[in-house]
């Protein structure tokens, strides 16, 4: 659809003034009925919580690994140290020591990928429910 610089007749107020929906993505979604939209929450709510599940047993291995390894002596730092460095805030409240700080980038770096590749899939998700609807 190309870029209109007014909303069409559905999207004006009560007025008769325009509803002024500056993104595109705003016009696309204000033409969807209540239902579709439910659809799509409920798609992305159930793409959300196995990603989120993923995202806690990837940080509860890290924590493990730096406890086994001896990088840190309880297994709440390194659950802590962990869910911080896969986030990538980074406080610097609890420190590695010298021989084992690759490790902290090692999982910043993972942790930037999967929480990149969970975004795309949950989009993806949302706009497949989206697209596929305009196909029917």
């Amino acid at each position: 659809m190309p870029f209109q610089k007014r909303p069409c007749e559905r999207h004006r107020g009560a007025a008769g003034r325009d509803a002024g929906y500056p993104v595109g993505g705003v016009r696309f979604i204000g033409t969807r009925d209540v239902t579709e939209l439910r659809r799509t929450f409920w798609i992305s709510l159930g793409a959300v919580v196995p990603l989120m599940f993923g995202h806690l047993a990837q940080v509860e291995l890290w924590a493990s690994f730096l406890v086994w390894g001896g990088a840190l002596t309880t297994y709440d730092d390194a659950f802590y140290f962990s869910l911080v460095s896969f986030a990538t805030l980074r406080n610097g409240d609890i420190v590695l020591a010298p021989d084992y700080r690759i490790f902290g980038a090692l999982k910043a770096a993972c942790g930037s990928l999967r929480l990149g590749w969970s975004t795309a899939l949950i989009f993806a998700a949302a706009v497949g429910r989206l697209a596929g609807r305009d196909r029917a």
